[in-house]
């Protein structure tokens, strides 16, 4: 039994570093949806392994919760038991059970300090919204090239070309974003970027067509736009009148 109290105590040292670890790297992390999309790591692993890790890192540390309470359990009910007759309630009781209502209701109900770190969190998935863009669609980073030029309503050869005066080569339409970013050494969002400039130069359907413009020029690392708007285009297909 003593074994067993010292592992399971270990147990929940161990798991609980990781969960803090787990947790505050995810607070700072680009929002699911964009960081799937996007190549952000942290400490070698991705948004989607860091997801993995604290979630099983969390069931460790309940699992040994329960172990821990169950071999404590004496001194637990000791706590919750009244033996103070001059009091109608125990205040370590109380003084749990209020924190706990008043952090997870002033959470949903925006009290301080609750609200001051939800809004500071928002800033930071933000600046990486802002910094990667923001995908089509889910998994966009898998789909073929092509497909994503169809789905926005773009012309395939007016894409192509603006990706050709930025420096950056294709082998084929069939290629993934992903694969075609990793070969340019750019991020996914800077190639939309640059298709979404031959799109926006450019007139479709009914309106007509126009040449493209001087291309988007790519400093430093082929880092296109490097601020995305939250009302981009990107945020939504474009509609073709025709298709």
């Amino acid at each position: 039994m003593k074994k067993l109290r010292a592992t399971t105590s270990l147990v929940l040292l161990f798991s609980g570093i990781v969960l803090l670890i787990s947790s505050i790297i995810l607070l700072v992390a680009p929002p699911t949806h964009v960081g799937h999309f996007s190549p952000w790591r942290m400490i070698g692993l991705g948004r989607c392994q860091w997801n993995l890790v604290h979630i099983m890192s969390g069931l460790l540390f309940v699992l040994a919760s329960l172990v821990h309470a169950w071999l404590n359990w004496n001194p637990v009910r000791a706590y919750l038991s009244r033996k103070d007759s001059a009091t109608p309630f125990r205040w370590p009781v109380v003084a749990a059970a209020v924190l706990t209502a008043y952090i997870c209701a002033g959470s949903l109900a925006g009290l301080p300090p609750m609200r001051q770190f939800v809004d500071g969190l928002r800033l930071i998935k933000g600046m990486h919204v802002r910094d990667y863009g923001v995908p089509p669609y889910g998994f966009t980073e898998q789909a073929e090239l092509r497909e994503v030029i169809r789905f926005m309503g773009w012309k395939e050869e007016l894409c192509l070309a603006m990706l050709k005066k930025n420096g950056l080569s294709v082998n084929s339409t069939n290629d993934s974003l992903a694969a075609i970013a990793n070969h340019n050494g750019l991020r996914i969002g800077a190639l939309l970027d640059a298709m979404h400039e031959a799109r926006s130069n450019s007139s479709v359907g009914s309106i007509g067509e126009k040449t493209l413009s001087t291309p988007t020029t790519l400093s430093g690392s082929k880092s296109i736009l490097k601020s995305v708007a939250p009302t981009s285009p990107l945020n939504r297909p474009v509609a073709v009148s025709g298709s």
